[in-house]
């Protein structure tokens, strides 16, 4: 038996057919374990943009409607008796505009999306290329996004 190539060993049979050695072998385990981490990485970092998404609507949605009922309820409602009505309704705006300031779920959202986004370029095109990326290019991507939500600015 002798090697023609270092990625291929011909048959004593004497068939065209060629075997890949331990280290292309190990190669493509080491990039399906990565792209598992990679896949899975991408799914938290979706699933998060969609939560502070949420929290960003949710919260604005809050405020802007305890502000208004603030501003409204003093001429609809004439009554002395709801002084403390005003007070919760201003101190629940005041809380959540409060949140929004300085949780910042759309800086958090854009974050978490731009890191989706990038490492879900990267496992599609090892897709797209039937596993031709190697790990590295996987990892790169993970750590790019990682980068990305430190808050450090890539670009």
């Amino acid at each position: 038996m002798t090697c023609e190539s270092k990625d291929s060993v011909d048959h004593p049979t004497g068939d065209d057919q060629q075997v890949p050695n331990s280290s292309t072998q190990a190669d493509a385990d080491e990039l399906a374990i990565v792209l598992q981490e990679g896949k899975a990485r991408r799914s938290t970092w979706k699933r998060m943009y969609m939560v502070w998404t949420s929290l960003h609507y949710g919260i604005s949605i809050l405020a802007i409607t305890a502000t208004v009922l603030v501003g409204i309820l003093p001429s609809s409602i004439s009554f002395p008796n709801h002084a403390g009505l005003y007070a919760v309704l201003s101190t629940l705006a005041a809380v959540f505009v409060f949140l929004l300031a300085f949780t910042s779920p759309s800086k958090q959202a854009k974050a978490y999306i731009a890191a989706w986004r990038h490492l879900d370029r990267a496992i599609i095109r090892n897709e797209s290329r039937a596993g031709a990326s190697s790990a590295d290019e996987i990892r790169a991507a993970i750590d790019f996004g990682e980068e990305i939500l430190s808050g450090k600015d890539p670009f």
